[in-house]
Protein backbone atom coordinates (compact mmCIF):
# COMPACT_ATOMS: atom_id res chain seq x y z
CA UNK A 1 0.00 0.00 0.00
CA UNK A 2 1.52 3.30 -1.10
CA UNK A 3 1.55 6.60 0.69
CA UNK A 4 -1.47 8.36 -0.85
CA UNK A 5 -2.40 12.04 -0.66
CA UNK A 6 -5.14 11.39 1.91
CA UNK A 7 -3.81 8.16 3.39
CA UNK A 8 -3.83 7.67 7.14
CA UNK A 9 -0.05 7.30 7.01
CA UNK A 10 0.41 10.67 5.30
CA UNK A 11 -2.08 12.31 7.66
CA UNK A 12 -0.30 10.85 10.68
CA UNK A 13 3.09 11.96 9.38
CA UNK A 14 1.89 15.52 8.75
CA UNK A 15 0.18 15.76 12.16
CA UNK A 16 3.36 14.65 13.93
CA UNK A 17 5.49 16.99 11.80
CA UNK A 18 3.27 20.03 12.35
CA UNK A 19 2.90 19.26 16.07
CA UNK A 20 6.68 19.14 16.37
CA UNK A 21 7.04 22.40 14.46
CA UNK A 22 4.52 24.13 16.72
CA UNK A 23 6.37 22.95 19.83
CA UNK A 24 9.80 23.94 18.48
CA UNK A 25 8.82 27.26 16.89
CA UNK A 26 6.38 28.64 19.41
CA UNK A 27 8.35 28.22 22.60
CA UNK A 28 5.12 27.16 24.27
CA UNK A 29 4.58 26.59 27.96
CA UNK A 30 4.69 23.09 29.44
CA UNK A 31 0.88 22.98 29.42
CA UNK A 32 0.73 23.92 25.72
CA UNK A 33 3.42 21.40 24.78
CA UNK A 34 1.67 18.62 26.69
CA UNK A 35 -1.67 19.57 25.08
CA UNK A 36 -0.17 19.58 21.58
CA UNK A 37 1.59 16.26 22.18
CA UNK A 38 -1.53 14.68 23.68
CA UNK A 39 -3.62 15.72 20.68
CA UNK A 40 -1.06 14.27 18.27
CA UNK A 41 -1.10 10.98 20.20
CA UNK A 42 -4.92 11.00 20.17
CA UNK A 43 -4.94 11.49 16.39
CA UNK A 44 -2.47 8.62 15.92
CA UNK A 45 -4.57 6.34 18.16
CA UNK A 46 -7.67 7.33 16.22
CA UNK A 47 -6.12 6.68 12.82
CA UNK A 48 -4.46 3.36 13.57
CA UNK A 49 -6.51 1.76 16.34
CA UNK A 50 -9.93 3.33 17.08
CA UNK A 51 -11.07 4.12 13.54
CA UNK A 52 -10.49 0.72 11.95
CA UNK A 53 -12.32 -1.06 14.80
CA UNK A 54 -15.20 1.41 14.98
CA UNK A 55 -15.87 1.31 11.25
CA UNK A 56 -16.18 -2.49 11.29
CA UNK A 57 -18.45 -2.49 14.34
CA UNK A 58 -22.18 -2.95 14.63
CA UNK A 59 -24.19 -0.13 13.08
CA UNK A 60 -21.52 0.76 10.53
CA UNK A 61 -22.86 1.52 7.07
CA UNK A 62 -19.91 0.05 5.23
CA UNK A 63 -17.54 1.58 2.74
CA UNK A 64 -17.74 5.27 1.86
CA UNK A 65 -16.44 7.89 -0.48
CA UNK A 66 -13.83 10.42 0.64
CA UNK A 67 -16.53 13.06 1.16
CA UNK A 68 -17.74 11.28 4.30
CA UNK A 69 -14.55 11.97 6.24
CA UNK A 70 -12.74 15.12 7.28
CA UNK A 71 -9.62 13.31 8.50
CA UNK A 72 -7.66 14.54 5.48
CA UNK A 73 -8.19 18.08 6.81
CA UNK A 74 -6.35 17.47 10.10
CA UNK A 75 -2.98 18.60 8.71
CA UNK A 76 -4.69 21.84 7.66
CA UNK A 77 -6.00 22.30 11.20
CA UNK A 78 -2.44 21.89 12.46
CA UNK A 79 -1.22 24.40 9.86
CA UNK A 80 -3.65 26.96 11.30
CA UNK A 81 -2.24 26.25 14.75
CA UNK A 82 1.29 26.64 13.36
CA UNK A 83 0.31 29.99 11.83
CA UNK A 84 -0.77 31.24 15.27
CA UNK A 85 2.46 29.89 16.75
CA UNK A 86 4.58 31.65 14.14
CA UNK A 87 2.77 34.92 14.83
CA UNK A 88 3.29 34.32 18.56
CA UNK A 89 -0.45 34.52 19.08
CA UNK A 90 -1.04 31.22 20.84
CA UNK A 91 -3.39 32.63 23.43
CA UNK A 92 -6.02 31.08 25.64
CA UNK A 93 -8.78 30.95 23.01
CA UNK A 94 -6.48 29.13 20.58
CA UNK A 95 -5.52 26.61 23.27
CA UNK A 96 -9.22 26.00 23.99
CA UNK A 97 -10.58 25.99 20.43
CA UNK A 98 -7.80 24.00 18.77
CA UNK A 99 -8.36 20.82 20.85
CA UNK A 100 -12.11 21.23 20.29
CA UNK A 101 -11.45 21.44 16.54
CA UNK A 102 -9.36 18.25 16.52
CA UNK A 103 -11.78 16.31 18.73
CA UNK A 104 -14.81 17.43 16.67
CA UNK A 105 -13.02 16.27 13.50
CA UNK A 106 -12.32 12.85 15.03
CA UNK A 107 -15.91 12.60 16.31
CA UNK A 108 -17.30 13.53 12.90
CA UNK A 109 -15.13 10.85 11.30
CA UNK A 110 -16.47 8.20 13.65
CA UNK A 111 -20.13 9.18 13.46
CA UNK A 112 -20.46 10.09 9.78
CA UNK A 113 -20.47 6.39 8.93
CA UNK A 114 -22.99 5.32 11.56
CA UNK A 115 -26.67 4.71 10.93
CA UNK A 116 -29.38 6.29 13.07
CA UNK A 117 -30.66 9.68 14.16
CA UNK A 118 -28.34 10.34 17.13
CA UNK A 119 -25.04 9.76 15.25
CA UNK A 120 -26.40 11.83 12.37
CA UNK A 121 -27.35 14.76 14.63
CA UNK A 122 -23.99 14.56 16.39
CA UNK A 123 -22.13 14.50 13.08
CA UNK A 124 -24.08 17.58 11.93
CA UNK A 125 -23.14 19.35 15.17
CA UNK A 126 -19.50 18.33 14.81
CA UNK A 127 -19.49 19.61 11.24
CA UNK A 128 -20.78 23.02 12.38
CA UNK A 129 -18.20 23.20 15.17
CA UNK A 130 -15.35 22.27 12.83
CA UNK A 131 -16.11 24.85 10.17
CA UNK A 132 -17.08 27.52 12.70
CA UNK A 133 -13.68 27.24 14.38
CA UNK A 134 -11.77 27.06 11.08
CA UNK A 135 -13.40 30.23 9.75
CA UNK A 136 -12.96 31.97 13.11
CA UNK A 137 -9.24 31.12 13.05
CA UNK A 138 -8.95 32.34 9.45
CA UNK A 139 -10.71 35.59 10.39
CA UNK A 140 -8.32 36.16 13.31
CA UNK A 141 -5.26 35.45 11.17
CA UNK A 142 -6.39 37.73 8.32
CA UNK A 143 -7.53 40.66 10.48
CA UNK A 144 -4.50 40.51 12.78
CA UNK A 145 -2.05 39.73 9.97
CA UNK A 146 -3.17 42.70 7.89
CA UNK A 147 -3.53 44.81 11.05
CA UNK A 148 -7.00 45.89 10.03
CA UNK A 149 -8.91 48.28 12.27
CA UNK A 150 -12.22 50.09 12.19
CA UNK A 151 -14.50 49.60 9.19
CA UNK A 152 -12.00 47.46 7.31
CA UNK A 153 -11.84 45.04 10.21
CA UNK A 154 -15.62 44.87 10.55
CA UNK A 155 -16.18 44.34 6.83
CA UNK A 156 -13.53 41.62 6.69
CA UNK A 157 -15.00 39.85 9.71
CA UNK A 158 -18.52 40.10 8.27
CA UNK A 159 -17.36 38.85 4.85
CA UNK A 160 -15.57 35.85 6.35
CA UNK A 161 -18.61 35.11 8.56
CA UNK A 162 -20.93 35.14 5.53
CA UNK A 163 -18.51 32.99 3.53
CA UNK A 164 -18.21 30.55 6.45
CA UNK A 165 -22.00 30.43 6.88
CA UNK A 166 -22.59 29.70 3.21
CA UNK A 167 -19.81 27.09 3.10
CA UNK A 168 -21.05 25.39 6.27
CA UNK A 169 -24.66 25.53 5.09
CA UNK A 170 -23.81 23.89 1.79
CA UNK A 171 -21.89 21.18 3.64
CA UNK A 172 -24.81 20.53 5.97
CA UNK A 173 -27.12 20.35 2.97
CA UNK A 174 -24.85 17.74 1.38
CA UNK A 175 -24.85 15.72 4.62
CA UNK A 176 -28.63 15.99 4.88
CA UNK A 177 -29.15 15.10 1.23
CA UNK A 178 -27.00 11.99 1.59
CA UNK A 179 -29.25 10.96 4.49
CA UNK A 180 -28.87 7.71 6.35
CA UNK A 181 -27.70 5.96 3.23
CA UNK A 182 -24.54 8.07 3.03
CA UNK A 183 -22.65 8.03 -0.23
CA UNK A 184 -21.68 4.41 -0.53
CA UNK A 185 -19.03 3.22 -2.88
CA UNK A 186 -20.52 0.61 -5.17
CA UNK A 187 -20.07 -2.97 -4.13
CA UNK A 188 -16.48 -4.00 -4.53
CA UNK A 189 -15.33 -0.37 -4.32
CA UNK A 190 -12.54 0.80 -2.12
CA UNK A 191 -12.88 2.26 1.31
CA UNK A 192 -11.26 5.63 1.79
CA UNK A 193 -7.64 5.48 2.77
CA UNK A 194 -7.87 7.92 5.63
Amino acid sequence: MGLGLYSKEATALLVVLFSGLVVVVAGLSVLSVSLTSSLAILVLLHLFWIRPRFRRGEGSRGKFKKGNSLIGLLPGHYLLFLAFALREEVVFFVLVLFPLLVIATLLFDLLATRAGAWPRLTSFSSYCIIWGIVFFFLQRLIVNGLQLTGTGSLLTKAGIAVLGGVYGGLGLYRLYRDGDTGSPVEEGGEEIGV
